[in-house]
């Protein structure tokens, strides 16, 4: 399997999502002590919905969007090293009377794929390296947890999914499961499994720990559906995965 490395430096692994939409707020940014860099908003399509990014522009992506700086586009770009923040929404608030808090899909917008129809109809697509962390059950939907890394290699920032395992890749889920821990403790030994994955329809979200240590923390996360394994690994030892699910599953 080939990482999904940054192009231009094989140490560098990315997490990135192919999204298609309105591109809008193209603007160049002015920090104090800070150079001004090219920054847009991205409302994605998506399954039930519409997903919000708000993006640095960088790379060959930059001399696409400089020229577009205040229009507003159709487009479907490729969004790298993605991450989930929260702000205060000011325009609304709670019943405290405080800002409502918000969560964003942050990232770099890193290449134009296309802007004509067909492109434009393409699906949000996700691609990663992970972690799995948790195989379980939420309502009745079979979900797995995975913690998705992007980032100099050995310097890894990391960033939790929650995912739906929809029909076609539950064989492979349950491949997997065997070697996953029904229930974890703080400071215990368990194996590393390792997968790549596919994901689609994405949106940021959050979920606040019920027990332990942690217990009322918020945790900021990514949901969305899960497609299909690349590969997986347990301690380094791969495990063979039914090909013919990923295919199923790609075609869609």
């Amino acid at each position: 399997m080939s990482l999904p490395h940054n192009a231009a430096d094989e140490n560098y692994v990315n997490l990135t999502a192919d999204v298609s939409g309105t591109i809008n707020r193209i603007r160049m940014v002015k920090v104090k002590g800070s150079r001004p860099w090219l920054s847009c908003s991205i409302i994605a399509k998506r399954d039930g919905g519409t997903t919000y990014f708000d993006v640095k522009v960088v790379g060959e992506a930059y001399d696409h969007f400089k020229p577009l700086i205040g229009q507003t586009i159709q487009a479907r770009v490729r969004v790298g090293d993605l991450t989930v923040i929260e702000y205060p929404d000011r325009k609304a608030v709670d019943e405290a009377g405080k800002p409502v808090m918000r969560q964003q899909i942050k990232g770099r917008l890193i290449k134009v794929l296309g802007d004509g129809e067909e492109c434009m109809k393409k699906p949000m697509v996700v691609h990663g390296l992970a972690y799995l962390n948790r195989i379980g059950e939420a309502e009745g939907v079979s979900r797995s947890a995975l913690s998705a890394f992007h980032g100099e290699v050995g310097d890894f920032n990391f960033v939790m999914f929650d995912l739906e395992n929809i029909p076609e890749v539950m064989g492979n889920v349950k491949l997997i499961e065997p070697h996953v821990p029904a229930k974890r403790v703080e400071g215990g030994q368990y194996p590393k499994i390792n997968v790549g994955f596919m994901a689609t329809d994405i949106y940021p979200s959050f979920f606040t720990f019920k027990s332990g240590t942690r217990k009322g923390e918020k945790r900021l996360i990514i949901k969305g559906k899960l497609q299909y394994f690349t590969h997986a690994k347990v301690n380094g030892e791969p495990i063979e995965l039914h090909v013919s699910e990923r295919v199923a599953s790609k075609r869609k």
